[in-house]
């Protein structure tokens, strides 16, 4: 069974297309460090290692991950949101911000993890 995205990719909320009129560049970058992610798993790699390989992915604790750009000159710091469900193979997309909403962004995606834990 392969790995895939909850929301699919082309039905991101409309948080992410306001996002992305201010920051288009920083937010396909982080897509497409997302993507990169999803072909390690696809090919077989345990997420754990998925971390240790990407130096753009890291963890912010109780099941959330944090997707940064790469690659993209003189930009924001922005933040792709994600929590990987190893059981159901679905890399969940939480939310999406830049670096000054950081604290709120990780608080607000925590609560989401919560609500998939108890729906499963």
């Amino acid at each position: 069974m392969l790995w895939e995205f909850s929301p699919d990719l082309d039905d991101l909320p409309s948080r992410f297309r306001h996002f992305s009129k201010n920051h288009e560049r920083e937010l396909v970058s982080c897509l497409a460090n997302l993507e990169k992610i999803l072909a390690l798993l696809n090919d077989g790699i345990a997420f754990p290692l998925v971390v240790r390989q990407c130096s753009f992915l890291r963890s912010e604790r109780e099941g959330l991950y944090r997707i940064g750009q790469t690659g993209v000159k003189s930009s924001r710091e922005c933040r792709l949101y994600v929590h990987p469900d190893e059981k159901t193979r679905t890399v969940f997309i939480l939310g999406v911000g830049r670096k000054e909403s950081q604290q709120r962004d990780i608080s607000d995606c925590k609560k989401q993890i919560k609500e998939i834990r108890r729906a499963q």
